[in-house]
């Protein structure tokens, strides 16, 4: 009897043992899953082999899916992306899907598609033809720039300052409205052209130009038409740094409506107050404004670039501050068609504690 007793003895003690190791294990993933947000670690990309492994595992999160509760689930193409918040399934005016909500009280600007060419806060810089057969525009310039200001307009004088370091702790260079945290969309079929060049989308600066090249500050989201994504960082006119190109994201451009938004959003503050910055691509490949797909992501964790100390800031200044100005670029595109262009502020999604949201 004693000989039993002994041996349940041991068998509870080893079975307390495991409980505990395994205990030790659980917290440890959750604090490493926490933490590598608060210090804006980036995970290893080998973890995860493909998005349709993934999908086996998230079976709950699908393209253009409504949960129980009528949330939408971004679609998604990597781990990071799975990690998104749910938000209401939203449109704007011309029922293109919005993949961020609109910020309360916040800028939002429509391109006026019955008459673009008298709209106080566009300014396209070339002729625009109306195609008759539908709603949309043809542009024919090889070199574009359409500017796109907030309700306060566009006033250089306002500028009080280019210090990239004041600029970041007043978080505007113009006007407290101007644009910061961003979803720019736009819809373009790109008929004929230079297939190494890009459409190019970009915020949080004013004009670019030689006169005030400090002014020009920027980060962009680019689709080149040969179906490549890039982002690239304006630290000022003209002075750049970029990612990498993801290859063949999607087909050629060519004879096609595309849907290409490019947002940008500040971060919530680490414990030591300094902001990171997301970057995201996304195409709507079929040109029926919903089914959206995010091609390329980046963070600026302030490693990125090395010259922002010509506008005295830091040598990788992050670009936290908002700008006057946000612009729609291409060039070496001689034929395109475009609609439904937008300019929305959005509310950025909140961290999800002890998901790794921020890859």
């Amino acid at each position: 009897m004693s000989l039993i007793s002994n041996v349940i003895t041991s068998r509870e003690r080893i079975i307390h043992v495991l409980v505990f190791l395994i205990s030790i294990i659980v917290v440890v993933c959750a604090f490493n899953s926490s933490i590598q947000y608060i210090l804006g670690y980036e995970p290893k990309s080998n973890i995860v082999k493909s998005a349709q492994s993934i999908n086996s595992t998230f079976n709950s999160i699908r393209h253009g899916y409504n949960d129980s509760k009528g949330y939408y689930q971004i679609p998604t193409t990597n781990v990071s992306n799975f990690m998104s918040p749910k938000f209401p399934y939203q449109t704007d005016i011309f029922g293109i899907q919005k993949l961020y909500p609109n910020i309360d009280n916040g800028e939002e600007w429509h391109m006026n598609m019955s008459d673009p060419l008298h709209d106080p806060q566009f300014d396209p810089k070339v002729e625009l033809t109306h195609n008759d057969e539908d709603l949309s525009w043809h542009v024919d310039d090889s070199k574009i720039r359409m500017n796109v200001y907030t309700s306060s307009g566009y006033n250089e004088s306002k500028i009080t300052t280019y210090d990239q370091k004041e600029l970041a702790k007043s978080g505007y260079m113009q006007s407290p409205n101007d644009w910061k945290n961003v979803e720019m969309t736009g819809f373009v079929k790109y008929e004929e052209g230079n297939d190494d060049q890009n459409f190019a989308w970009y915020a949080r600066g004013g004009k670019h130009t030689d006169s005030e090249d400090c002014e020009g500050s920027a980060y962009k989201g680019q689709l080149f038409y040969e179906g490549d994504s890039r982002f690239a960082k304006q630290q000022w006119f003209v002075s750049y740094a970029f990612t990498d190109e993801k290859e063949q994201v999607t087909h050629p451009l060519k004879d096609r409506w595309v849907g290409f938004k490019f947002v940008v959003y500040n971060l919530p503050p680490l414990k030591n107050g300094t902001v990171f910055v997301k970057m995201e691509n996304w195409i709507n490949e079929n040109g029926d404004g919903i089914t959206w797909k995010k091609i390329d992501e980046r963070i600026d964790r302030g490693h990125w670039g090395e010259r922002g100390e010509h506008c005295d800031g830091k040598p990788a200044q992050i670009i936290t501050w908002g700008g006057p100005i946000a612009t729609f670029r291409w060039d070496n595109a001689d034929e395109v068609d475009i609609k439904y262009f937008s300019v929305r502020e959005i509310k950025p999604p909140t961290p999800v504690i002890g998901r790794n949201l921020w890859v």
